[in-house]
Parts: C-alpha cells; sequence; structure tokens
C-alpha cells in the first residue's frame, strides 16, 4: 500500500476539493490517505474529520514540518506521496513517479513536471506557449495518461514545490522535515539538499504531470535567512538555471563540452547534462559549499579566472558561461583573455552582467544618491560596471565577435515617462534603448 500525505492550509472550500479529489482517484481501500490540515478555518477541520477513509492530523499551532513529520511516522506504507492541496496528481502520473523511483533503487526523491522555475526545464517546454494542454479534469487525465507513456528521468537540483514521492523508511533515516522551516519553499530545498548530500538525487519523472490550481508560494524572509545560516547557500541565486542564455547553446551538438564560471549549486549545468547526458559539463566556483552541491553533477573546481593557467583545457570547450560574474572580478579584461583561450576554434562565451546605463541609475543619481544594494545593479559586492559599449569592448579585446546582444526589462508607465526624458538628453549616436536595458546579455565568437 502506498501512502498519501495531503498538505492543506485553506478554507472548506478547499477541504471539500480535497476529499472529491482522493475519493474519485485514491479510494481508502486501495490506498492509506493521511490528512494534514495546517490552516487557520476551524469549520475545515471539523469537515476533513468527518471523513473515515483518511487520518487527519490537525496542525493549528504546531506547523508543517511538525506536522508533516507526524504524518511521516504514522504511515505504514512503503512509499510515501506528499502533496500540498494545489496540485492534482492523477493514478498515471504517480504510476510514473513509482516507475521513476524503482528505477532508481528506490533512493531517489522523485518529482512530477510542474511550472516550477528551479531546474525542471522540461516542464516548461510544455507550456511554451503559456497555455493548458486541455480545458477540463477529463481532458487532464487524457493528456496525463497520454504523457505518463515517457519512460524519461531528468535530474533537478532543488524544486519549491510540495508535491513529491519517496520511499518513507528513507525519510525517516534522514530525520524527516527540518522543523526549524515553516514554509513549504524552504522545506523543499532543505530537503532536496539533504537528499543530495546523502548521494541520493532528485528526479523528474518526465512521463509524471501535476496539474497546479492557482496558488501562490509563500515566501518568508525568516525561513530564507534560517537557510542561509544553515547551508551558507542563497535562494534563487544558487539554485535556478540560466535558461535565458542556454537558449542560445546548441545543446545537442556531439561532443559537447561546457565551462560554467561561478556555477554555484550547479543547476544551469545540470539543465545542459539532461539536454545532452553525453556532455561534458565543468564548473569554477569559489564557494565550498555550492561546489560541493555541483560536484555530484559536473567537474568543479576553485580558480581565479583572472590568473588561470590550465594548458590542459586549451581549446576545450564550445561554451564558457559567465551570468553575473564579470562584474565581481578585478582584473576582467585579463579573465577574458584568459578564458577565451579555453574555446575551440569558433566556440562561444555568453556573459550577463547588470546595465549601469540603466534608467534607475540615473534616478538615484539625480537624487543625489549612490546606493550600494544587497542585490542588483548596484548590488554591494560588484568591483566593476559596464554599459553595452564597455561589455562589447571587453569582449573585442579578448579576440571574441559579439554575435547576440538581448537585454531583460520591466517599466511601468511612470518609469517610461521619466526614460522619454533622459533620452532627449542622450549624446549623438547613443541608443535610448540602453536606458531600458535592466541587464545585458552577450553572445559573442572566438574569431
Amino acid at each position: 500500500m502506498l501512502t498519501i500525505v495531503m498538505l492543506l492550509t485553506g478554507d472548506v472550500q478547499e477541504a471539500r476539493m480535497v476529499r472529491a479529489y482522493l475519493q474519485e482517484n485514491y479510494p481508502g481501500e486501495e490506498y492509506e490517505r493521511i490528512l494534514v490540515y495546517c490552516g487557520e478555518d476551524a469549520e475545515a477541520v471539523t469537515f476533513l474529520d468527518q471523513d473515515p477513509s483518511a487520518v487527519l492530523f490537525d496542525g493549528r499551532g504546531a506547523g508543517i514540518a511538525a506536522s508533516c513529520n507526524a504524518a511521516l511516522r504514522h504511515a505504514s506504507g512503503r512509499e510515501i506521496l506528499f502533496s500540498a492541496a494545489p496540485y492534482v496528481l492523477v493514478p498515471a502520473a504517480l504510476r510514473s513517479m513509482k516507475r521513476a523511483a524503482d528505477g532508481s533503487g528506490g533512493v531517489s526523491l522523485v518529482v512530477p513536471m510542474l511550472q516550477d522555475p528551479v531546474g525542471v526545464d522540461k516542464a516548461q517546454e510544455l507550456f511554451k506557449d503559456e497555455r493548458l494542454p486541455y480545458r477540463d479534469a477529463e481532458g487532464m487525465g487524457l493528456f496525463a495518461e497520454e504523457l505518463s507513456a515517457n519512460p524519461d528521468v531528468s535530474f533537478v537540483s532543488a524544486v519549491l514545490k510540495f508535491c513529491f514521492l519517496a520511499q518513507r523508511q528513507v525519510l525517516l533515516d534522514m530525520g524527516g522535515f527540518s522543523e526549524e522551516f515553516h514554509t513549504t519553499l524552504f522545506l523543499m530545498l532543505d530537503i532536496c539538499l539533504r537528499f543530495w548530500q546523502a548521494d541520493r538525487p532528485c528526479i523528474v519523472a518526465c512521463g509524471a504531470f501535476a496539474h497546479e490550481n492557482p496558488f501562490e508560494l509563500f515566501y518568508d524572509a525568516q525561513d530564507d535567512a534560517r537557510f542561509t545560516q544553515k547551508y551558507g547557500l542563497s535562494y534563487p541565486y544558487s539554485f535556478i538555471p540560466r535558461t535565458e542564455l542556454l537558449e542560445h547553446m546548441d545543446l545537442q551538438k556531439d561532443g559537447l563540452n561546457v565551462l560554467e564560471v561561478g556555477c554555484a549549486c550547479g543547476a544551469t549545468l545540470l539543465a545542459i547534462r539532461n539536454a545532452n547526458p553525453k556532455a561534458e559539463v565543468y564548473g569554477i566556483e569559489f564557494d565550498k559549499k555550492a561546489a560541493e552541491m555541483a560536484r555530484h553533477f559536473s567537474v568543479v573546481e576553485a580558480l581565479d579566472v583572472e590568473t588561470l593557467d590550465r594548458p590542459e583545457w586549451h581549446e576545450k570547450f564550445d561554451y564558457i558561461i559567465l551570468g553575473d560574474v564579470i562584474e565581481h572580478l578585478r582584473e576582467p579584461q585579463r579573465a577574458m583573455k584568459n578564458l577565451a583561450l579555453l574555446l575551440k576554434p569558433s566556440g562561444c562565451v555568453l556573459v550577463s552582467t547588470p546595465n549601469v546605463m540603466h534608467f534607475s541609475v540615473f534616478r538615484m543619481m539625480l537624487a543625489g544618491r549612490w546606493k550600494y544594494e544587497e542585490a542588483g545593479i548596484l548590488d554591494r559586492t560588484h568591483l566593476r560596471f559596464f554599459t553595452r559599449a564597455d561589455l562589447l569592448a571587453l569582449l573585442e579585446a579578448a579576440g571574441l565577435e559579439p554575435q547576440v546582444v538581448f537585454e531583460s526589462r520591466e517599466e511601468t508607465e511612470h518609469d517610461q515617462a521619466f526614460i522619454a526624458q533622459l533620452a532627449a538628453l542622450l549624446a549623438p549616436g547613443v541608443d535610448p534603448e540602453e536606458l531600458h536595458a535592466f541587464q545585458w546579455k552577450v553572445v559573442a565568437k572566438k574569431r
């Protein structure tokens, strides 16, 4: 028997939906069903307690982690599915997750494909047009059934959404959920890292899809601080793959070799490995804790790119990735020349860096301030600042030819009015677009 633990935090309407969903898909005579309620609606608790086929843990006051741990200890199934109420996982999807778990020898944490920004790249491919491929519950079931024929798995460094399958004893042996965290976001980050640290990979069952009802993932700054204190790692910096850079790479290239400078926990390198399992991926990362995580799926070394001297790496790489790195270097010119030596003929460097000409910087200076911040263009750790022209000149001096330049932006109507005023003051030949771009992203080819 498999145990299903459903986490609820909403009102009685949510409770009714979850109960109907379980009764339709996972009858009590075939599955052990446990309900964990950590909301504030007494009516919802009363309603859930009326279901004789499910065990209810009233977690009001106890917290999510402690209540889920109580459910874990109570459960009797060899395998256990934990899922928050907003996620709908039909039996076909669960069978795919079980298949993936069995294929890993039962030691992995298995997640379905969700529209998740962290690591689960194949889920993004399902919804490129941002429209669901079904219109109703029947269509969702048919879609899930069709998708379940896919036996593939991919690896993921971490996930944010509370929906996963694991062996109950494995979770118990690992100590269950960490009760210093109070939100599902950081509970998931924490448990993913502990699985990887125990050499138990986190895998995505590509044949399993979980529908996500409208749901806002609750972020807690105190949990964020606790997580950073515990692991010395930062969410989201350490875990989000740079998919906007990967789009400009031929990931299916035979003999693909990629180096990422500042690879953090290796989310981008892992996304490359998922796309091309034969690719050789390398990372440079000074943070020992981040590098330890990335070494589970890549070759990672602590090297200084400003003094880099690795003859064995000369003309080795098809791509070198520097996502928000060069602004942290003392001598970016020297570093870029060193890295250019490592590219194969016609190999490419992919670089992103904040744009110091962004209108927000001008707005700050016109207010008489130049204030360093914890993140953003004026991040307190930035040593160098670049305009578009400065960035292109840096790359050209290293023997690289910029091929593609693209930008990111997010503006209000008030911002646009301010930009129009600034644009009128620009010197001839300066593109007003430079005021819009928060960040420059460049693909540069070796000459």
